[in-house]
């Protein structure tokens, strides 16, 4: 809070880096030493957003002292009540802990401060839950990444699934093989007629739970080899798909 501007870009930073990652716990405590609670608000229609502090923890622009009038008056309302103080109307919107009021600050700073050479933006989400959908589709399209992607016939498969995703091998093959715009070549004809073992990794993988054959070749004595790394990258893909942070959305051509 000592100084939001110059600080915006590098909470950002940091939030997002270790959320992404999930290499971090946040705990949004009510309040901390010296930092009471943000608080949203509307001043005769305009929207700001404010950090109540004790004392002289911090001045500017972005806090009220808890002391003030205005941070006594906003305390008292519940969100969605309207007080007059002096000329003004003022209407509290939402309490927030002092944690997510500094990155929410941060993220409106560095969205209007941005010069162009920053490729952070922020948007609003409609408050109709039926809007969203269509929403996020104009905003990322339809599937961006096959808009990168030139059809290749003799290209592999597992190269064309890099191009999708190079940090999540599961996640491109299981794309790359239901995609039926991705060209596919057959498979390789060459080898054991009678196999007794496969070596599994990502694509082969992806192909037998789409396809449900493993059952059939199980029957038929075939015995599966996972190697230990394609092991490893199935945890991985395993434990992020189940973690309660995951989220996912695609859009074909129509949203219901």
């Amino acid at each position: 809070m000592e100084d939001p501007s110059a600080r915006a870009i590098a909470l950002v930073d940091f939030h997002l880096g270790f959320a992404f990652r999930r290499q971090a716990t946040f705990v949004d405590a009510k309040s901390l030493p010296g930092y009471v609670q943000g608080i949203s608000f509307e001043q005769d229609g305009v929207k700001q957003l404010r950090m109540i502090v004790d004392g002289d923890v911090a001045t500017g622009s972005y806090v009220l002292n808890s002391d003030s009038q205005l941070a006594r008056l906003l305390t008292s309302l519940d969100p969605g009540q309207s007080e007059e103080l002096g000329m003004v109307t003022y209407k509290l919107l939402e309490r927030l802990p002092p944690y997510v009021a500094c990155l929410r600050m941060a993220g409106n700073l560095r969205h209007v401060q941005n010069d162009g050479s920053d490729i952070f933006a922020m948007f609003t989400l409609p408050e109709d839950p039926a809007q969203i959908g269509p929403f996020l589709q104009q905003k990322f399209g339809p599937d961006q990444t096959q808009e990168r992607l030139i059809p290749v016939a003799d290209m592999p498969l597992y190269l064309q699934g890099h191009a999708l995703d190079r940090n999540d091998p599961i996640k491109a093959a299981l794309h790359a093989w239901s995609d039926s715009t991705i060209t596919k070549r057959w498979l390789v004809n060459e080898g054991m007629e009678q196999p007794a073992e496969i070596v599994l990794d990502a694509y082969s993988i992806a192909y037998l739970a789409l396809t449900n054959v493993v059952e059939p070749l199980l029957a038929a004595g075939i015995t599966f080899v996972l190697p230990e790394e394609t092991k490893e990258m199935v945890r991985r893909w395993v434990e992020n798909v189940t973690h309660r942070d995951f989220l996912s959305m695609g859009f074909g051509k129509t949203v219901s």
